[in-house]
């Protein structure tokens, strides 16, 4: 590889892998990206927050991606047992938005066509990484590269499986269902989110009449939904979301996932740091998943831009990222938590009263609207 900064590598098969190889080269350093294949083009979707729209606008991502992007400016939080409703709208919290919603397969399009021919690219199977005191040996078909730090970015890492990050994992009592329908009636700004007693249920428009819908469900909910037609499914689905759009095309809930949320004791180990989903995992009721490691990628770029970094795997610089990133996972981390709390019934939180599922703190934060903004804030980042 030609001789521009220090190596770094960096390890994963999903976007995170991807974007966070295209900054490093973009950042002048020469990127082994350690792969098994692109990112799947396949039909799921996600929230980015209007900061990383921007970034991505930076990097060089194409205007065919951003006229593909869904703009949402309402959120409505229904606390359904309680009849309860809760709204952050862009108008009155003084923000442009607060979402984009953005098809899977749009965006690793785009990604794919700014990809730059001077990363190199080796199969996971064909390199083995051993980290030293003072670099990263990556020795791929006899060849040796040192590189001053290795990237993990997938979150069964066998680095991060293998101990020395002392990781926390949880398992939710749910598992979430992922599907699409399409739409001609309903509020396509307006993003939902359902809090029933045995489910999260979340209806995120997308483009051209489309509806995202991720439905975290408990194992009573689940086994019921299994057994129902397709027919049953659709009146049983309509009857829950409670006509907020109309659904003009057939269900197919059949992706699903078991729900965890995962942190680490520490993001990195001699020279090993782990970023996105290796670092950290929340529940998906919040959209924010691939935003933090998205700030995870931009953190390091900030950190790499401040000043001559002769060693990005010195622990200086890896505490300063590791200091950097740890407020905002945890606070995200906390209130997907406490919300997802609220469909389980050991609630950690008290109730706000017997006919309520919603904890007296989340209660409180959003019927604050200074603490909403603020909440805002740091979401949109």
């Amino acid at each position: 590889m030609a001789n521009k900064k220090r190596a770094i590598a960096v390890r994963g098969s999903g976007i995170i892998s991807h974007m966070c190889a295209i900054m490093l080269d973009r950042s002048g350093y020469e990127v082994l990206h350690i792969t098994s294949g692109t990112p799947l083009q396949n039909d799921s979707f996600f929230a980015i927050t209007p900061s990383a729209i921007d970034w991505l606008r930076s990097i060089g991502f194409p205007e065919s991606f951003f006229d593909s992007i869904h703009e949402i400016r309402k959120m409505d939080l229904l606390n359904v047992p309680a009849n309860e409703k809760y709204s952050f709208d862009a108008d009155e919290l003084f923000v442009d938005n607060l979402a984009f919603m953005v098809k899977q397969k749009d965006f690793i399009c785009a990604l794919t066509s700014i990809n730059p021919t001077s990363i190199k690219s080796v199969s996971v199977n064909d390199v083995a990484c051993t980290a030293n005191h003072d670099h990263v040996n990556c020795v791929s078909n006899s060849q040796s590269i040192e590189a001053s730090l290795l990237v993990v970015c997938d979150a069964e890492d066998e680095e991060i499986s293998s101990g020395g990050f002392g990781r926390i994992i949880k398992h939710y009592d749910q598992e979430a269902l992922t599907f699409s329908f399409h739409s001609k009636e309903g509020r396509f700004d307006c993003a939902s989110q359902y809090f029933f007693e045995d489910s999260i249920l979340a209806l995120l428009p997308l483009d051209q009449g489309e509806v995202g819908v991720v439905w975290s469900c408990n194992s009573e909910l689940k086994s019921l939904l299994s057994v129902l037609t397709p027919e049953a499914f659709k009146s049983y689905f309509e009857e829950r979301i409670n006509k907020k759009f109309t659904v003009d095309s057939a269900l197919d809930p059949k992706k699903s996932f078991n729900l965890k949320s995962k942190s680490l004791d520490h993001v990195f180990n001699k020279r090993i740091l782990a970023i996105g989903d290796a670092a950290h995992i929340i529940h998906p009721l919040a959209g924010q998943g691939l935003n933090l490691g998205l700030r995870d990628i931009r953190a390091i770029e900030l950190l790499l831009s401040q000043g001559k970094v002769k060693d990005a795997g010195n622990k200086n610089f890896l505490r300063k990222y590791e200091r950097m990133r740890k407020k905002d996972v945890s606070q995200l981390s906390f209130l997907t938590d406490s919300l997802s709390n609220t469909v389980h019934n050991n609630y950690c939180i008290h109730k706000l009263n017997k006919h309520s599922s919603t904890p007296k703190a989340i209660s409180s934060i959003l019927n604050n609207r200074l603490l909403k903004k603020h909440i805002v804030n740091q979401a949109t980042q």
